[in-house]
This record gives structure tokens, sequence and C-alpha cells, in this order.
């Protein structure tokens, strides 16, 4: 069956003042049929996003999913839910079929059947990639654009126990799994309001939504994985993906949409990113004022958690040419 996956919807959160640090939660509406108001976003791009995952799993598996007591029931929990979305989001790309005792999820998109029992234990594939999958969890999300993890809560400490992270921004599965977001979110600067309520965050995460949120960096090289640690045979200078060169400029908006939806009958919830890149030269004259007076404005350290500490000033000086010249 042929599929037409539509285009790469084209976000700009940039805000259009001083830069500020923003929660930004933004509750998602049940409305499967207009495709901001998706969970998961599929488009034109999906083969690129499921090579780049397939190449980290290949590479070392360990470095990029990882588990921390993770129940069986929050796993099929988990299973259930993206299943059940997936295709009544994306019914041209997925279809379920039941039996008493399992069930077969076509994937359109990959040529893939995945087969499950009644307990959404992977029993099978077909047409499936080497190395074979894991699990359930694993098969499901190479399906997926966003890379994918779960936090359980047990009223008292949440602590984060699935992570599928094939596509990192600058950040490791393996230093994150376990941690509870007070301890994961620690090294981001401008949340220490936001740590301040993290209980009563957690508690909504987990009773409502599913809610949106966005954030966004710079990076020099449109690759979606930038794990921390390149992989074998590439120099980390050649990887790093933070090498502006005012000579030969090249740069691209790496934006992030951040999705939670409830698991309330296993006490957790599901966090999903997906990565956007736009080049910085396909930005109109509105949003790179924006760009630029957001990095202007920008405090050092969130600069510095940004990657954009050392060569700032020659960023700006290549959004200034890229205006025209005009001045802020």
């Amino acid at each position: 069956m042929a599929i037409t996956l539509p285009a790469t919807l084209e976000y700009f959160p940039v805000q259009s003042g001083p830069f500020e640090f923003r929660t930004g939660l933004r509750a998602l509406k049940d409305d499967p049929s207009s495709p901001g108001e998706r969970l998961f976003q599929i488009d034109g791009q999906w083969l690129r996003y499921r090579a780049e995952k397939l190449a980290a799993r290949r590479e070392r598996f360990d470095k990029y999913v990882c588990r921390h007591q993770l129940s069986p029931a929050i796993a099929a929990s988990a299973a259930r839910f993206v299943i059940q979305q997936i295709c009544r989001e994306w019914p041209d790309c997925f279809t379920l079929e039941q039996h008493a005792d399992a069930g077969a999820l076509h994937c359109h998109i990959s040529g893939e059947r995945l087969y499950f029992d009644r307990e959404l234990v992977l029993t099978g594939t077909e047409n499936g990639p080497q190395p074979p999958y894991r699990d359930a969890l694993d098969a499901l999300c190479c399906q997926l654009q966003e890379d994918f993890s779960i936090t359980r809560y047990d009223g008292a400490q949440d602590a984060i126990s699935y992570l599928h992270l094939c596509l990192p921004n600058y950040w490791a599965a393996a230093d994150k799994i376990g941690l509870g977001f007070l301890d994961a979110h620690t090294p981001v600067p401008g949340m220490e309001r936001i740590n301040r309520q993290a209980g009563a965050l957690i508690a909504m995460l987990m009773e409502r939504g599913p809610f949106e949120r966005f954030t966004w960096g710079l990076t020099s090289d449109p690759r979606l994985n930038h794990h921390p640690e390149p992989p074998p045979g590439i120099a980390v200078e050649e990887w790093r993906g933070r090498r502006f060169d005012p000579a030969q400029p090249q740069l691209w908006l790496r934006i992030e949409r951040q999705v939670t939806a409830a698991l309330p009958e296993v006490n957790g919830f599901i966090f999903t990113i997906r990565t956007y890149l736009r080049g910085i030269e396909s930005l109109n004259r509105e949003e790179l004022h924006s760009l630029s007076l957001a990095i202007e404005t920008m405090p050092d350290a969130v600069s510095r958690y940004k990657g954009l500490d050392a060569q700032r000033r020659e960023m700006l000086g290549y959004l200034q040419r890229l205006m025209g010249g005009w001045k802020l």
C-alpha cells in the first residue's frame, strides 16, 4: 500500500522579546484530524529518522536504550498506549488485528508486522531490522520519529524507568535513567522555580494532559543523533555539532517538541521528544530578528548550557548579515 506522508510541520518556538525561560505547557486537544494536536507526529522525513535510530541501535544498544526497575505492567501499559494512539492518529500508517490471545500491528511505512501476546509481550516480527528488536517498546519506538521515556511515580518519589533515546540532544540516556525529575533537570539553568514545584507538576502530569512544550538550540550540522559520546572511529570535534565557522557558516535551529501523556493505571507517564531542524537561512526576517534578540539577551549560564557561549558573537554577526546588516 502506497502511503503519502505529510510535509514536516514548521515550528518556531523562539519568543519575540528578550530571552526568558518558560515552562510553556499547552494542553493538546483531543483531535487526531488536526496535525498540530497529534501526540505522535509523522512526516515525509520518517525514513531519515528511522535510519538514524537503527544506526544507533547497531552501534551499541545500551548506549541509547536504558531501563531501571521497569515492571512488566508499566511496559505493557506504555506499549498499549502507543499502539492505540498511533492507530487512532495515523490509521493509514498503522492497523491492528486483534485475536483472543494475540494481536498483530501492521506498520505500513516500515513494512513490518509486530506480533504481541495478550500481555503486550513481543512474540515475533516480520521484515524487522538487524539486530532484532529487544522487546515491544523497542519495536514500537522504532516506528516513531520521537524519542521516548517512561517515568513511574509512587506518590512520594518519581524515577525515569525507561529511555529510548536514539536521537539525543547532547545528553545520554545512561546519565538520566533512574533519576527523579529534580535530579534529571539539575544541569538546566532557569529551572529553579519549576524545581521547587516539582511535586505539583508531576501530579499534574499524572492526572491531566497530554501536554506539549518546546525548547530550542543551535547546531552547526543537521545530524539528529548528538549523543555526547561519538561512535567509534569519529573524533569528538567532528561529532559534536557545535563548530560554527564564520568563513563558511552553517547553522540550524534545533527544536524539540516535548509531549507528556499520563498512564494513570500504573502510576506513570510517558515523555516524548521530537526533534525538528530548520536551516537558519530558511528563516524569515522576523524570525531572524527574534532569534538574534534571544541570543543577545540570553543569560550567560543558559548560553553555556546551549553550547553557544564560545561563538556567540560570531553567530550574531552571521544573523545580522542574513538580515542585511539591520541592527537590533
